[in-house]
């Protein structure tokens, strides 16, 4: 059993991220309050139990895609597996071996949660199964399952190891790998990992090399920005433009951002949520026209 801190979140989240996250919930489920603060709540009610899955991985830090999803309490004396509801957690009844369980002090509250590995195990099976769901452009759980290692890779630094140490006859290893191989730790949101997956396969269609983070530098070496994605070849760099960069301030930064980039003979493309569905027809039809060929 090892002790890790975690801050209560306190509050509630913005209405319409609310009601975002109950569109996509798979049961229509709004849920208010962030998911570090309902794991802690749901709990108290049943101190017997283990915190596991996505409220499991809000507890150690995690401060993506958790929100949205079910509160999972499990343990061996459950009389049989449950789905949540607005008000109460999803029970799952299983039993944790040496070493799965952990004790998180969140509030002077020591909280049993399942390990890191084990958690993102179950948040796996739940993505898998259907009863965790979000908006991706391609709506598939294998992008979602992407979503969910990468995240834990970069803001946990969590190594593939112990999920798949925690994997064993719980989920398909098969799966897993496909998931793992998919996976990287340079990913800095959700969005950028759905961008990367949608690129990839254009990547390897063109034979071109697909980077994340390429760091960018002015001709004195001062550093401009750092490209979320790059097809090094054709120097073309993807952008994924999160609401922060409708502030007048980073518009401005953007668009000084552009020109050197421009200077340097890169097409930098940038894209929302409401354009990144358009990123593989848009990558094609450039390259075509830049004179590369597809295999």
């Amino acid at each position: 059993m090892q002790a890790a801190y975690s801050p209560l979140i306190a509050g509630e989240r913005e209405p319409r991220m609310v009601a975002r996250g109950a569109r996509h919930h798979p049961r229509g489920i709004a849920y208010p309050r962030p998911a570090a603060q309902r794991a802690v709540g749901h709990w108290l009610g049943r101190p017997g139990l283990t915190v596991t899955g996505f409220g499991a991985l809000a507890l150690y830090g995690l401060p993506v895609l958790a929100d949205d999803c079910d509160t999972v309490l499990a343990g061996p004396r459950i009389n049989r597996t449950r789905p949540a509801t607005q008000l109460t957690p999803a029970l799952l009844r299983t039993t944790l071996r040496p070493g799965e369980t952990w004790t998180v002090i969140c509030a002077g509250h020591r909280v049993s949660v399942a390990a890191p590995g084990l958690a993102v195990v179950h948040a796996l099976m739940s993505i898998l199964r259907g009863y965790s769901a979000w908006h991706t452009t391609a709506g598939s759980t294998l992008t979602r399952a992407v979503q969910l290692i990468d995240a834990t890779r970069h803001f946990l630094n969590l190594h593939p190891d112990p999920i798949r140490t925690a994997t064993k006859h719980r989920l398909d290893r098969d799966r897993l790998e496909q998931v793992l191989a998919a996976s990287s730790p340079l990913a800095q949101s959700p969005k950028e990992t759905e961008m990367r997956l949608l690129a990839a396969p254009l990547a390897r269609q063109y034979g071109l090399t697909l980077q994340e983070q390429v760091v960018i530098t002015n001709k004195w070496g001062k550093r401009v920005t750092d490209l979320d994605l790059a097809l090094m070849e054709p120097k073309i760099g993807l952008m994924y433009d999160g609401i922060h960069h409708w502030d007048k301030a980073q518009r401005t930064k953007d668009s000084l951002i552009n020109i050197e980039l421009a200077a340097q003979g890169w097409r930098l493309f940038r894209f929302s949520e409401g354009t990144l569905h358009r990123l593989p027809s848009m990558l094609d039809d450039l390259l075509a026209r830049l004179g590369f060929r597809g295999e």
